[in-house]
């Protein structure tokens, strides 16, 4: 635990490409961390990751798919910071505490306000 923070810091790219992975806060926090995601079409990835904006979501049934989009990233370091950024933004928009209250609030509120 102690050393997750460099971790973060040194990488480049965040892969956990899965076919179980439920909603995957990892994801959530790789971009919060402005890191580009690999992630896999086989679970809840794609619901958070988006193909091509915030990095990619590979066909595990195609195993080049992994390797090359891990070695385009590393190569295209531009290209991963661009991802990375955008999935920061990402992150901001739609994980973050206000951004879950934002939405949860007004859908609590409609409730409480038809049930009392």
């Amino acid at each position: 635990e102690e050393a997750m923070p460099q971790v973060w810091d040194e990488a480049t790219v965040f892969a956990m490409p899965s076919r179980g992975e439920g909603f995957g806060l990892v994801y959530i926090e790789a971009m919060r961390k402005g890191l580009p995601v690999i992630a896999s079409i086989h679970d809840a990835a794609p619901e958070i990751n988006v193909e091509g904006v915030t990095g990619y979501n590979v066909d595990l049934d195609k195993p080049e798919e992994l390797p090359e989009r891990i070695i385009y990233l590393l190569k295209d370091r531009d290209r991963a910071a661009a991802l990375g950024r955008q999935g920061q933004q990402r992150w901001r928009e739609h994980f973050t505490y206000t951004a879950f209250k934002q939405r949860f609030l007004p859908l609590l509120c409609g409730f409480l306000d038809g049930k009392l």
